[in-house]
């Protein structure tokens, strides 16, 4: 699937030639429901969500995360 979108092939195209589910794009589209509705910041997924619905490209996806400031980020341990 990545390797497909890293080509520019559209997400239609990748999903007929896979023949199979692809469960992240689904997952992708779910999780930035969620995150807006609970104002989380989730750019790396945003990233990938954009470039599934086919409006960026995967080069622009990069440099949109490679651009952002540097911030310190949370982190919690889940046990």
């Amino acid at each position: 699937m990545g390797y497909g979108l890293a080509q520019g092939k559209p997400l239609e195209e990748i999903l007929a030639e896979l023949g199979s589910t692809a469960e992240g794009v689904n997952t992708a589209h779910v999780l930035m429901a969620i995150a807006q509705r609970e104002q989380l910041s989730v750019p790396i997924s945003q990233q990938v969500h954009l470039l599934l619905k086919g409006e960026i490209s995967a080069e622009a996806a990069v440099a949109a995360l490679m651009e952002r400031q540097l911030k310190a980020e949370d982190y919690q341990e889940v046990f």
